[in-house]
C-alpha cells in the first residue's frame, strides 16, 4: 500500500531491529514525485521513519502526529517555499 498521503505528502516508514528508538527526517523535493498518493497527486514533501520492530506504540503516535502538523495549508506552503533548513524546523514546531 502507498504512503503517499494527501496534500503533497507522503510519510514511507519501516520497522527494523537495526534501531532502537524511532528515528524521523523530512526530505523536500524541487520535483514532484508520484507516489501514488490517495489524492492521485503527486508528492514534494517526505517524512520518513525507522521504529523498531518490539515497539508499535510511538510509531502509530508519531504517525498521528505527523498528519495533524501538515493539516494545515499555510504551514506546507511555507515549508515548499523555504530552502533553509532551520525554517523548517520553524514551521514544524511553531504553533
Amino acid at each position: 500500500m502507498s504512503t503517499g498521503m494527501k496534500h503533497v505528502i507522503a510519510i514511507p516508514h519501516g520497522k527494523t531491529d537495526t534501531v532502537a528508538d524511532l528515528v524521523a527526517c523530512i526530505g523536500v523535493s524541487d520535483h514532484p514525485v508520484d507516489f501514488d498518493s490517495l489524492d492521485k497527486d503527486p508528492c514534494r514533501i517526505f517524512v520518513m521513519t525507522l521504529s523498531p520492530t518490539n515497539k508499535t506504540g510511538p510509531h502509530l503516535q508519531f504517525l498521528a502526529e505527523v498528519s495533524l502538523l501538515f493539516k494545515s495549508a499555510e504551514k506546507r506552503r511555507e515549508i515548499l517555499a523555504t530552502t533553509s533548513k532551520q525554517a523548517i524546523i520553524d514551521i514544524l514546531t511553531s504553533d
